[in-house]
């Protein structure tokens, strides 16, 4: 895999043991814009590369020929809650082959552009990549195996078209999706549960599948869709929940299975189109 456009300079290092990037990238470390990590490296070295970032110029991560400990991203690796002053300038990462699992906000807040899902990837975790605006992976493919969308994990990913979820997938979690700009979307069948505002504030998804598997709809799941215009609702479901789909404006016919027995508070709340509910 090799760089295009982003990277100016960059530099290849071999970390000798976890924990030594930041001596092996010398006193250059702050004018380095693209680095390629060789070697086994740990949330130190994360951290190393985050302030490569925050305090100088790097933009371009390729850890294509590194591991990391536990083939696991760690836990914030390159986002510290605690520092909201502006997002981190990483562009693009290389992730490599063996990563099993993205932990939680691992990769959040950053003008982040471009990366990679190795089909080793088995795990999202919460908020893993909350807040990338820019991530324009388009479509954004799921990797087979995995099998939830974790809480806010895309939310705030707004530069995405298209979303194709794995046929492995069972939970989306609470606002996976908020506030992104999906135009079109699959849901798979087998899919368990759609969890409270998943999908809230998706204006441009004009579509929505659920298969029949889906038995559980969380609150406001898919309010505010204002260009949603055909939406169904699986034959199993028994409780329509609050605010479903409130304020989105363009749908015009909801069919509501004989089996639903209620249907929550402002559960079409504005929608003013809407003219035939049975």
């Amino acid at each position: 895999m090799h760089f295009s456009g982003l990277a100016q300079s960059y530099k290849v290092v071999t970390v000798p043991a976890p924990g030594g990037l930041e001596k092996s990238l010398g006193d250059d470390w702050d004018k380095i814009d693209s680095v390629v990590v060789k070697g086994t490296i740990n949330k130190a070295d994360f951290q190393t590369l985050y302030n490569c970032s925050r305090l100088g110029k790097l933009t371009v991560l390729n850890l294509e020929g590194a591991t990391i400990e536990g083939n696991r991203i760690p836990d914030y690796a390159l986002f510290y809650p605690n520092i909201t002053d502006d997002y981190l300038n990483i562009q693009r990462i290389i992730l490599p082959d063996n990563v099993t699992e993205i932990g939680k906000y691992a990769i959040a807040v950053m003008y982040l552009k471009k990366i990679n899902f190795p089909s080793s990837l088995k795990k999202f975790s919460k908020g893993s990549f909350y807040g990338c605006h820019w991530m324009e992976v388009d479509p954004l493919v799921i990797p087979e195996g995995i099998t939830e969308i974790p809480w806010l994990c895309f939310g705030h990913c707004q530069s995405f078209r298209k979303l194709v979820l794995p046929q492995s997938l069972k939970i989306i979690d609470g606002f996976a999706f908020y506030n992104t700009r999906m135009d079109e979307m699959n849901l798979p069948e087998g899919l368990d549960s759609i969890g409270n505002s998943a999908f809230w504030s998706s204006p441009l998804l004009r579509r929505v599948v659920i298969p029949e598997s889906a038995i559980h709809l969380g609150m406001g799941a898919f309010a505010q869709t204002d260009s949603l215009r055909s939406i169904n609702i699986p034959l199993g479901v028994t409780e329509i929940p609050d605010l479903f789909l409130a304020y989105s404006n363009e749908i015009d016919t909801i069919i509501i299975p004989d089996g639903v027995t209620r249907i929550g508070n402002s559960a079409f709340q504005m929608d003013y189109d809407l003219s035939y509910v049975r």
